[in-house]
């Protein structure tokens, strides 16, 4: 063994180190920590996730800090506090339950009720605690009409005397028992940046359908500021990701900087940052909160200075935006973005609700005459989202978008053939929160919420240089977090709070352990038990068994089977059943109805359960006049089944 001398230095400022008989030797092997490294890791106090109230309150206030208040009207016998007192009868009692007539419209138009001014409008309880702590999640307890269906949970900074956005949430009790034994306690999770608070509070904007608000228990879940309690250690390793690229960065606008109050509409009123000199001009009621522009969705946007572009200029658009409408009540187009054209022309980003309009809920287009659609493209509701389009140049048809890191899927406009290019005046400018109708904002559905980070590059940038933007500042704005932590036995990544074993916020790409997709090339007659599917197409762990025609569990676990094909015959019907260990599965029925000129009609269901390691499942087709129809040269038939989770 050799040891070489020290070279290196060891400095400590303002602290006091003690080192009981510790050994520092110079190993080839030894990990590094660097002053200027961009990794950290922390070995932290672990604070436990304690619910609140921690006692069974049986007052409005309590001796030990805790206080219960509610909006002006309620029932005195059924007060606020009893949401808090752990006693969850189902009779009707023990329940804060409001007055009858304060809900109307079947529930969906609140009282004039504000927990504070510009709050939403609704009946509202609040609790204050004895200390600081970060909600992590909560649960409503209730049933039927009287349950509330929406609402917001807001939590109070006693410092700066604010109250601040923390959750919204929907809770529909339609389809459910009616009867008062049958309550429901779903689990509500906020976003991992909130803050620390003190008090919270509860605004019913929605009931099930009565006119009264009700709910039997409001249980909180968060960690406190500072638990004396805590014994344990978590180990945090939190990466900080790089600042994203800057070069051809045309137009960047943040309000991360500016103070909190209303924008002026004066030209240059917004810098540009990054190192750009295109200054922007919010016109409206533009404000800034919480180093976020917001927009009120009545004639509120931002514009910037002209572009310069000119021809068919590629670019890419990167911009954070939220809105706290629920995005099923987005009836109405409502724009993110556009851009305006000297020459009339005319293109823009906007949205729309994917119930009323799933085939293009995120939409961009272009003159009215090419783009591209984003069928089934949600937003996080009432969260923060990222928003990146790349357009490749040669027509609005070549456009990509991103959505919080992952690529969405786009179709060419329907109806639209003509996929024109762009054609850039050099005077063309850019609106944000709206778009152009023309030469003018067109104003007809402007965007209500928040936006941040706009930034527009004059290339189109990789895949990579888009997830760095997205990384940059997810955790800033709520998403997962940079850390990988170790807490109580489970390991989180994107996620200081793990609530498995492993638990990820976010895309795995890994492997399945189990999958399987097989046909069978000859006619499927009555009776067979079990169908033998005679074709593998892949058949990963060697789960399925050709001899056999069964499928056996190489791994204990949850599995989804899918299985389908057509009938073979006019007058005879087709039908598959499922099996578990031999036992007939309920509800695993597949059937095509026989009858005349009714050959070839369609047969599917998919199953998902557990099974243990050994089990087995096989399909198989009832006595009587059965055909299900087989090809050698046509996959008319299918089996197929993959491992889904432990």
């Amino acid at each position: 063994m050799s040891i070489y001398p020290p070279t290196g230095t060891l400095e400590i400022k303002n602290a006091t180190l003690k080192i009981p008989v510790v050994d520092l030797q110079y190993t080839s092997n030894t990990a590094k920590l660097e002053a200027n490294s961009n990794v950290v890791t922390e070995f932290s106090r672990s604070k436990k996730l304690i619910k609140y109230p921690r006692v069974a309150l049986t007052s409005a206030s309590t001796p030990t800090g805790y206080i219960v208040e509610m909006s002006s009207s309620h029932q005195t016998s059924q007060d606020a506090w009893y949401a808090f007192d752990n006693n969850e009868p189902g009779d009707g009692t023990s329940r804060w339950r409001n007055d009858n007539g304060r809900y109307t419209n079947s529930g969906t138009t609140p009282p004039n009720e504000y927990l504070f001014t510009g709050s939403e409008a609704g009946d509202w309880i609040s609790i204050q605690l004895p200390e600081k702590m970060k909600l992590v999640y909560y649960t409503i307890t209730g049933v039927h009409q009287h349950t509330p269906q929406e609402g917001v949970i807001y939590g109070y900074d006693s410092d700066t005397s604010t109250w601040h956005r923390v959750s919204t949430f929907y809770f529909n009790t339609v389809g459910l028992p009616v009867n008062n034994t049958s309550l429901f306690s779903p689990e509500f999770h906020t976003q991992e940046g909130i803050g620390m608070y003190s008090k919270y509070a509860m605004i019913v904007t929605k009931t099930n359908g009565h006119e009264a608000p009700s709910l039997y228990e409001w249980k909180l879940y968060g960690t406190p500021e500072y638990d004396p309690e805590a014994h344990g250690t978590d180990v945090v390793v939190k990466s900080y990701p790089n600042v994203p690229n800057t070069d051809w960065l045309e137009v960047y606008y943040d309000a991360k900087d500016l103070a909190d109050g209303t924008v002026s509409t004066t030209v240059g009123a917004i810098t540009g940052l990054g190192g750009t000199t295109n200054n922007g001009t919010a016109y409206g009621g533009v404000t800034v909160s919480d180093g976020a522009f917001v927009l009120d969705g009545t004639n509120d946007y931002i514009t910037t200075s002209a572009l310069g572009f000119s021809g068919d200029q590629v670019h890419t658009v990167s911009i954070w935006f939220r809105s706290d409408r629920h995005q099923r009540d987005m009836t109405t187009e409502n724009g993110i973005y556009g851009f305006g054209y000297g020459n009339n022309l005319y293109a823009g980003l906007s949205w729309w609700s994917t119930e009323t309009h799933y085939d293009s809920s995120l939409r961009f287009w272009h003159s009215g005459s090419g783009g591209k659609n984003f069928p089934g493209a949600t937003f996080l509701e009432d969260k923060w989202n990222h928003l990146v389009l790349v357009y490749l140049g040669d027509g609005a048809f070549n456009t990509r978008v991103w959505l919080n890191g992952a690529e969405l899927r786009g179709v060419n406009n329907p109806g639209n053939s003509t996929n024109n290019d762009f054609n850039w005046s050099t005077s063309d400018t850019v609106v944000i929160g709206d778009w152009y109708s023309g030469s003018s904002v067109r104003g007809q559905s402007p965007w209500d919420g928040k936006i941040a980070n706009f930034r527009l590059f004059n290339r189109t940038l990789t895949s990579d240089e888009i997830y760095q933007l997205y990384a940059y500042q997810k955790e800033d704005f709520g998403h997962s977090t940079n850390n990988m932590t170790l807490k109580a036995g489970r390991l989180g990544i994107g996620t200081s709070e793990p609530r498995a074993a492993l638990d990820v916020r976010g895309d795995i790409i890994g492997g399945c352990p189990v999958f399987f997709r097989v046909r069978k090339s000859t006619d499927t007659i009555g009776g067979e038990d079990p169908i033998i599917w005679n074709e593998v197409m892949v058949n990963k762990g060697s789960g399925y068994d050709t001899t056999t025609g069964k499928f056996t569990a190489p791994v204990s676990g949850y599995y989804e089977f899918i299985y389908g094909g057509v009938s073979g015959r006019a007058d005879w019907s087709a039908e598959m059943f499922a099996k578990k260990n031999n036992v007939k599965i309920v509800g695993s029925g597949a059937y095509a109805a026989g009858g005349s000129g009714h050959w070839a009609r369609a047969l599917m269901n998919t199953v998902i359960l557990e099974l243990n390691q050994g089990d087995v499942f096989h399909l198989y087709q009832p006595t009587g006049n059965q055909d299900m129809h087989g090809t050698s040269n046509y996959s008319y038939n299918f089996f197929s089944g993959k491992y889904l989770s432990n």
